[in-house]
């Protein structure tokens, strides 16, 4: 087999991005600055050896293995910085606490998703170039020399082996004649190498085939003649085709089509017509920069999930006839500068999934609609619950939803009604004991996770949390003295801990205090521990304080304990260094 470029392409693609996290725009980012850099290098270094491996032949298994690992690498890196560069954006905010505030409960959820698939990519990364060493690919010797179609290399710049096979299903599937798939998205996403691998695939199954490509302005005249062309290859020296009406070339691809099997593949790189495609159900912006949706987008009667997740435009706009997808389940927004018109909501009864909604422009109107959804099972915001209509959004919505996620001032009051709540994902400003006892009430909560920027001791009794198994504490200063009393949280069985070593205190001098031996479900504790601008006597003083904890825990022996230290590169060796 040709050895042929693995994800050069992406790989150009995502180093580019790398760059723009490190510029000055980004300033929201400065915290994880090395970590953004630590990924341009290895990008860098990994472009390198993905080249050299694109002109070796004959691979030996281990080799081809190796080599679609660093393919997956690759390609899972670019996807973690999409999600970097859509979640994170531009900081525009004036200087000052509301800013540090906002940016830290942002960060707190952000480093759970983002954070986390960095460290494992370094991980995957390393243990790769382990691999590389051990085979000695570097010095591997190419069995043949067989010249290289220049064309064959762009079948394999991207990952598509998953989505070519899923589109071959779809078009080859019996209880359908008349298939139509869109691939749609922006440049560089290698659409147009997935149409022809496609085509390369299972052209064959058909008795007649056709490849048409449109750019600029369509031809109607010509793009007929390119198909008859492609299923009737005579038909040039038969007919002199360029005197052929439209009417003529419709009436004549007609005729040769009738009885047969046919496919053609179409590739326009025009979305303005989007609103032809009726039997479309699936649309997703991945990595574009769109400034709009056209109106005839509300003609996708079939629609069942729009996602504009990845795309970057600060000025996107959604036209109002998308208030006609009376078929739409799932709708994801999550472009932070976009605002959403309440009165889109109007009609579209029939979602059950409403995420990434950042801005609305009348919040009132929204929660109004909003309470008309009565399908809507899962409903993710973030900016909107700082509104004083938050009583207004528990009491129309609080029977049927049960995902939550947003942050704000405080827990609200009102959340305790919300019975059915299985997951709950809140960061706070100040978190205290009335706000804990808010919590408690909620009796379905099975996943916690709470970000507290202020907080004060604190004890959970044995009142609540009864059927709580998941528990992400996540808090960037305070005293932390969570006390778990006997009987509290029996169902728990994962405990995260996340601090900031700078600015938390223990009061148990010996960690005892904490009550982790009370927790008797548990059988996963992890404790991360944020090294940025802390001393090592203030990181090793707390981990040596939850060490001593996990020492009277009585099923010590079942319990997966973890100690992680996040940003160590940060730490100072004393007050003096700081």
């Amino acid at each position: 087999m040709v050895g042929v470029g693995v994800g050069t392409g992406a790989l150009g693609s995502v180093i580019g991005k790398l760059a723009t996290l490190l510029g000055d725009e980004y300033k929201m980012l400065k915290r994880v600055r090395k970590d953004i850099a630590f990924l341009e290098r290895e990008l860098r270094r990994m472009q390198i050896l993905v080249n050299v491996l694109a002109d070796m032949e004959g691979l030996d298994e281990v080799a081809k293995d190796w080599k679609a690992s660093m393919r997956e690498i690759s390609y899972d890196m670019e996807e973690c910085i999409n999600r970097f560069m859509l979640r994170l954006g531009n900081g525009d905010a004036k200087p000052g606490f509301r800013k540090k505030t906002v940016r830290r409960l942002k960060t707190l959820f952000e480093r759970h998703g983002i954070g986390t698939q960095i460290k494992e990519l370094k991980a995957r990364v390393s243990e790769e170039d382990e691999r590389r060493q051990r085979l000695n690919l570097d010095n591997y010797a190419p069995a043949t020399n067989v010249a290289i179609d220049p064309r064959l290399a762009a079948f394999h710049r991207v990952a598509i082996d998953g989505p070519r096979d899923q589109i071959t299903s779809w078009l080859t599937e019996e209880s359908v004649d008349l298939k139509l798939v869109a691939i749609a998205g922006g440049g560089g996403l290698g659409k147009t190498t997935l149409a022809i691998e496609t085509y390369r695939t299972i052209g064959e199954q058909f008795q007649c085939r056709a490849s048409v490509s449109v750019s600029g302005t369509l031809d109607p005249d010509k793009f007929l003649e390119d198909i008859l062309s492609q299923i009737d290859e005579a038909a040039s020296s038969k007919y002199q085709l360029e005197r052929w009406k439209k009417d003529e070339l419709i009436r004549e691809i007609q005729r040769i089509l009738t009885g047969k099997r046919g496919y053609l593949s179409w590739e326009n790189k025009h979305i303005r017509n989007i609103g032809s495609f009726h039997q479309l159900r699936y649309l997703r912006m991945d990595g574009v920069w769109i400034t709009e949706l056209p109106a005839d987008t509300g003609k996708l009667q079939n629609l069942e999930t729009m996602d504009l997740r990845g795309n970057y435009c600060f000025n996107f706009k959604l036209p109002s006839t998308i208030a006609h997808l009376q078929k739409l389940v799932r709708l994801f927004i999550g472009n932070r500068h976009f605002v959403f018109s309440a009165d889109m909501f109007g009609s579209m009864r029939a979602l059950e999934e409403v995420s990434d909604i950042c801005k609305v422009d009348n919040p009132e109107k929204f929660l109004e609609e909003l309470g008309h959804l009565t399908k809507l099972r899962k409903l993710s915001m973030s900016q909107l619950f700082w509104s004083e209509d938050f009583e207004c959004y528990r009491e129309r919505l609080g029977s049927s939803l049960n995902k939550l996620v947003g942050d704000m001032e405080s827990v609200p009051k009102g959340m305790a009604s919300l019975t059915n709540i299985l997951k709950l994902e809140i960061a706070v400003r100040t978190f205290d004991e009335e706000g804990l006892h808010i919590l408690m009430g909620m009796p379905s909560l099975a996943y916690l996770l709470l970000g507290v920027i202020f907080s004060c001791p604190l004890t959970v009794s044995s009142n609540g949390f009864k059927l709580l198994e998941v528990f992400h504490y996540d808090i960037v200063t305070g005293e932390v003295r969570i006390e778990f009393a006997a009987g509290a949280m029996p169902a728990l069985r994962r405990l995260h801990l996340f601090w900031h070593a700078q600015h938390v205190t223990l009061r148990s001098s010996d960690g005892a205090g904490m009550g982790i031996q009370h927790l008797s479900s548990l059988v996963h504790l992890q404790v991360e521990t944020d090294c940025t601008r802390a001393t090592l006597e203030e990181v090793e003083a707390l981990e040596g304080r939850v060490e001593n904890a996990v020492t009277l825990y009585p099923n010590r022996e079942t319990l997966h304990f973890h100690l992680h230290r996040k940003d160590e590169y940060l730490i100072f060796k004393d007050e003096e260094e700081r």
